[in-house]
């Protein structure tokens, strides 16, 4: 399951991250890291951007980066 297919108030755990190495990079600056839990915050109405909190980080992703982080609901 992908991030961008979890609801509001779902959280999950970070399997893997299937991204280019700049964007690996700037997801684990911010605490993207395998392993790591997540909770879906809130979406945009379009649901073309989503709102996780990692490790007491708030953190929005357009839905194509959301759809890189492989994730295993709680």
């Amino acid at each position: 399951m992908r991030v961008s297919q979890l609801k509001k108030g779902e959280k999950a755990t970070i399997l893997s991250i299937d991204a280019p190495k700049v964007l690996r990079e700037r997801f684990n600056s911010l605490g993207i890291i395998v392993g790591e839990e997540l909770l879906v915050k809130h979406y945009s109405w379009a649901k073309k951007s989503i709102e996780i909190e990692v490790s007491q980080t708030l953190i929005i992703l357009r839905d194509e980066e959301a759809d890189k982080i492989e994730v295993v609901v709680k």
